[in-house]
């Protein structure tokens, strides 16, 4: 063993722990050796490309991720205009959400061409250059041609540019795998710049949108990623729940993505009154982080099967009249008792003085009843008694 082995200030040179560690090593073998020399030297490589923090090195840290005072941000850009309302956001997530079969893509449509310049809304484009890319997930290659034709026909868009020049591109991804589409979109926002990503249907991108970890890797590595990285609005469209009460966005995927959401559209579909195949739409700004919310719009296909303002309105209903209750003639100045070691229930108040029979609602019509004057009530608890008022 090394006799130069110092114990003054309590640590080994590097030699001294060699010799020292030689004593005890079992001999390597030569492919040891080389499998040690490439770990030691790709250990080195990434020693060498993170810099110690320093104030030299303090930018490779705080470049994406510190907020200084002083610091110049870019102000918020807005892609779209009503009248004075700005809205539509460069850099956010966009939700476009309805029933199944309630419009969404013919809303996208719309505002594709809004975008575009060439609104039937009366919205102004804030950039007269916009580059648009939809990705198609749901509907088969005939389909999402058609739909291309009318955004090149409405936008008046040259079919001799080429793609690169295009200002709206279209992908058909119906058939491709969910690693496949993120892959390609990846790869189309890194070769190009696009100010609006279409994504329809998002749910698509990912395998169960029900997941809550597949669901938030996809926003947060990918959806948000992509605004932060291209500085382009992410359009999504959404499915909403079934239930005609239940506008909620669908599964764990929609829970999250209302969470991060800039503005929402909601699309509906309705029956025009009388009419057995005749529907009218309704788009409204239904959530807006920025609170710049256009007006909601009524709307109509026109001649070419594309969206359009609509004058139809909804024939307002007549107010309903209020009910008066019908008392019971043998009831009048029937004093309601307790009923055992109980107080009576409403139901058995309104069996005693009136001819209607109860329903669940019972315990709070009481309450109006008394207010109304049609019963009133005497004492409190089990000593509490019921009468006729004097309005019945």
């Amino acid at each position: 063993m090394n006799e130069k082995i110092s114990l003054e200030n309590g640590a080994l040179s590097a030699e001294e722990m060699q010799l020292n560690a030689a004593q005890f090593e079992t001999p390597r073998t030569p492919e040891e050796e080389r499998r040690l020399e490439r770990m030691q030297a790709t250990l080195q490589r990434t020693i060498d490309a993170s810099p110690a923090y320093d104030e030299e090195h303090a930018a490779v840290y705080t470049d994406k991720s510190f907020v200084d005072y002083d610091e110049e941000v870019e102000p918020q850009h807005f892609l779209l205009r009503e009248g004075a309302t700005e809205f539509f956001p460069k850099g956010e997530l966009i939700v476009v959400s309805g029933k199944l079969k309630h419009g969404k893509t013919h809303w996208c449509e719309e505002l594709a061409l809004s975008l575009l310049g060439h609104s039937r809304f009366g919205y102004e484009a804030t950039k007269p250059d916009c580059r648009i890319l939809w990705i198609d997930t749901e509907q088969s290659r005939y389909d999402a041609s058609r739909l291309n034709d009318s955004v090149r026909e409405a936008a008046n868009i040259d079919k001799s540019l080429k793609r690169s020049k295009r200002p709206f591109v279209l992908h058909s991804f119906r058939g491709f795998t969910v690693e496949e589409r993120l892959r390609r979109i990846e790869a189309y926002l890194s070769r190009r710049t696009f100010d609006v990503l279409v994504v329809d249907g998002v749910a698509d991108l990912l395998v169960n949108y029900n997941d809550v970890n597949e669901s938030q890797n996809l926003i947060m590595n990918q959806l948000l990623r992509w605004c932060a990285d291209y500085g382009c609005a992410v359009v999504c469209v959404m499915h909403e729940n079934k239930s005609a009460d239940d506008s909620a966005l669908k599964g764990h995927l929609g829970t999250l993505l209302g969470q991060k959401l800039a503005e929402q559209y909601s699309v509906k579909r309705a029956k025009k009154d009388g009419e057995d195949d005749e529907y009218y739409f309704t788009m409204e700004m239904s959530e807006c982080r920025s609170g710049r919310k256009v007006v909601k719009r009524t709307i109509e296909f026109d001649e070419n099967g594309r969206f359009a303002p609509s004058r139809y309105e909804k024939p307002s209903s007549p107010p309903k009249s209020k009910k008066e209750p019908r008392v019971n003639p043998t009831a009048v100045c029937q004093v309601l008792r307790e009923n055992g070691d109980r107080g009576m229930s409403s139901t058995e108040i309104y069996d005693a003085l009136l001819i209607e029979k109860a329903t669940s609602t019972d315990k709070a019509n009481l309450s109006q009843m008394v207010e109304d004057g049609y019963i009133r009530f005497e004492g409190a608890g089990y000593n509490r008694r019921y009468y006729l008022g004097d309005k019945a």
